[in-house]
């Protein structure tokens, strides 16, 4: 237990300062940008959109979700989830920047129990941490499934647990 607390830690610690190394200005690679502070140098950024005024397009995602996305080259990744009899499946989503049209969504099983469907798990599911990316793979964290890697074309890379206890919300 405690190496999975050093070993999240060392991931928080570690992952914004490598993703704020690899990036440029079209990518936002992490939760709050490239810095982590919310700031882009773009100075053309619309102040109010809505269906008929500065949208370019707008897609249906495979489930709920409550991560902010990322963008990397003409990629943007997002996390949702959907519960079934079946259980809660937990997907990365990856959606072309130019055409809204999703690309691939890949699917994270979780080897851990999950808590009851009720109360705050009802609106995020586990997938409510936005991804990372380092320009090579994309980090997503999924609670009790863990930490998962995955390449650009949607393919588990790796998979870690950083525990399976619940807070009582």
């Amino acid at each position: 237990m405690a190496t999975n607390r050093i070993l999240l830690s060392l991931i928080t610690l570690i992952l914004p300062l490598v993703i704020a190394n690899s990036s440029n200005a079209q990518n936002w690679p992490q939760f709050r940008g490239p810095g982590g502070n919310a700031f882009s140098a773009d100075t053309n950024i619309p102040a109010i959109w809505d269906d008929s005024k500065n949208m370019l397009w707008k897609c249906d995602l495979p489930g709920k979700g409550a991560s902010s996305p990322i963008v990397w080259k003409n990629n943007i990744f997002v996390t949702c989830f959907t519960n079934s009899a079946s259980g809660i499946e937990r997907s990365l989503v990856c959606i072309d920047k130019n055409s809204g049209k999703v690309l691939w969504k890949s699917s994270v099983k979780s080897d851990a129990q999950d808590d009851p469907y009720s109360g705050y798990l009802t609106q995020h599911g586990y997938a409510s941490s936005t991804p990372a990316t380092d320009g090579e793979s994309i980090f997503a964290f999924f609670g009790k499934a863990g930490v998962v890697a995955f390449d650009f074309s949607g393919k588990e890379l790796w998979k870690t647990s950083v525990g399976v206890q619940s807070g009582n919300r």
